[in-house]
């Protein structure tokens, strides 16, 4: 159970780390882009540099950013925003895929393209300085911030500027190219959303006693309009929770603790899909775990569907929020409370089976992995 509680507060921090050094979509206000690679210099903070190339075709662009720790990242954009692809990894392997369909933006950012007019000169190209970003409403809470870009008559951004309220970040282009780009060079892989590389040889460590197969389906209390359901299903160390908000699944998770694997898929306000993360963490180091969770028995219990199970405080420590659970001899959850301030939400068992589960059962659904529901080509 501690390490179910870590893995998720881990895979939370990588994401969110993850979303901070992501590389900025190239600025493209024509339609008509032409083909075109460009290599530039991206200044990332603390003096220090990484390179940054941006391959264009069509209503793709990739951008490939190399360090010099060996660590890359290469992110996909689709025009108009239809679809983001991020992939992060070492020199030699992947360690997270995130694709993203529609906006990701902060609603605090104005996204409107302006023209500015003025003219420069870089690399022997005459472009034009476009203003494509600038806060709302800027003040002591959110300082002014503005994104620039220099983008020549065909609309290939030569450089841009991040800058405002002491923050300062971008890149500027030591080379263009312009040449007939292939499709591949410039569109995510055919094979990015196969389990392949994120599931290996499916090596799986053996079920124990501690680890049984079960499923679980949960109901949400409280007044609503529509049936909220939570599945739970485990196979040998891979636990999968889908939610069902009236007869759309709003989410979907699945995680292999012991070899920390997580794929979180979640959809729009409107049941569309919206995000896919994969994320492969290296083995746990137990010196280097800072926040030991370990869930604290409480002297209550409890009988659900004929079943005993006693509660456990899963987040001791945690102030602003935290996960209370009712849990039999053998750890499986009956009953959880997720409280925060302001509110709490209560899932309670309705049908709970030990048997054996196939490892199909517990795998996403196949449309959650089809190319066509993220808008990526076949």
């Amino acid at each position: 159970m501690r390490f179910l509680v870590l893995g998720s507060l881990a895979f939370g921090l990588i994401t969110a780390v993850s979303r901070q050094v992501a590389a900025d979509a190239p600025f493209e206000p024509f339609a008509s882009t032409p083909d075109h690679v460009v290599s530039m210099t991206e200044a990332i903070g603390g003096g220090k540099e990484r390179t940054r190339i941006v391959t264009h075709h069509g209503e793709w662009s990739r951008v490939e950013n190399e360090q010099q720790d060996g660590r890359r990242s290469t992110q996909y954009f689709k025009r108009d925003e239809g679809t983001t692809v991020r992939i992060y990894g070492g020199p030699n392997e992947i360690s997270s895929i995130s694709v993203t369909r529609g906006p990701e933006r902060l609603s605090l950012y104005d996204r409107e393209p302006r023209k500015r007019g003025d003219q420069q000169t870089f690399l022997g190209e005459s472009c034009t300085i476009w203003t494509m970003a600038r806060t709302y409403d800027p003040g002591a809470r959110h300082p002014p911030i503005e994104r620039t870009s220099c983008v020549t008559d065909d609309g290939i951004e030569l450089w841009y500027v991040i800058g405002g309220g002491g923050y300062m970040h971008g890149a500027t282009a030591t080379r263009l190219e312009r040449r007939t780009v292939a499709a591949a060079e410039a569109q995510p892989p055919r094979d990015l959303l196969t389990l392949g590389w994120w599931k290996g040889d499916d090596q799986q460590q053996g079920a124990s006693a501690t680890s049984p197969d079960f499923e679980t389906v949960m109901e949400r209390a409280g007044q609503e309009t529509q049936k909220f359901t939570r599945t739970f299903r485990q196979h040998e160390g891979w636990l999968s929770t889908e939610d069902i908000h009236g007869a759309t699944r709003s989410a979907f998770t699945l995680e292999h603790a012991g070899r920390r694997l997580t794929l979180r898929y979640k959809a729009d306000d409107k049941g569309e899909p919206k995000e896919l993360i994969l994320s492969s963490a290296p083995p746990l180091d137990p010196a280097q775990v800072l926040i030991p969770m370990t869930p604290q028995a409480l002297d209550r219990y409890e009988t659900i569907l004929g079943h005993v199970c006693r509660w456990f405080n899963m987040t001791p420590g945690m102030m602003d929020a935290g996960l209370s659970s009712c849990r039999t001899y053998d750890g499986i959850s009956l009953k959880d409370v997720h409280w925060r301030r302001g509110g709490r939400t209560t899932f309670t068992a309705v049908r709970f089976t030990r048997r054996p589960i196939a490892l199909n059962e517990v795998l996403p659904p196949a449309e959650l992995l089809a190319p066509k529901t993220w808008g990526l080509p076949d």
